[in-house]
């Protein structure tokens, strides 16, 4: 963190922007810049989800294994219908990853949903 810190804080020559150093040292200054502004904001903003899940669901942060992040996705996911997790498969249903039957007459296997990516960004 020092590093971007001083990164961000360096004065390069932008009279010089064709020079090769300085032509490195303008961008990285501005990435420097980028990074600490959106560090900062993702801490501001993490502390104001830790203060809604508090608020909501103080349950969930009680259990062992159990994040703010992880907290606030299952308050997302369920919403405002909690009555639709009734189970374990109610709950994989609704995230797209029961098992369904993929088999033909000589074999049996299950697959996943394939309409839902969970780890797309």
């Amino acid at each position: 963190m020092q590093l971007i810190r001083t990164l961000a804080t360096w004065r390069p020559d932008l009279t010089d922007y064709r020079g090769l150093t300085s032509a490195h040292w303008i961008p990285l200054k501005s990435l420097a810049r980028r990074y600490l502004q959106l560090h900062h904001e993702i801490a501001d903003l993490d502390v104001m989800i830790a203060g809604l899940v508090d608020e909501l669901a103080p349950g969930l942060i009680a259990r062992n294994s159990i994040g703010y992040e992880s907290a606030a996705q299952l308050l997302l996911t369920a919403g405002d219908n909690s009555e639709r997790l009734q189970s374990e498969a109610s709950f994989a249903a609704l995230c797209g990853v029961s098992p369904l039957p993929a088999s033909s007459a000589f074999n049996s296997a299950f697959a996943t949903s394939r309409s839902y990516c969970l780890n797309a960004a």
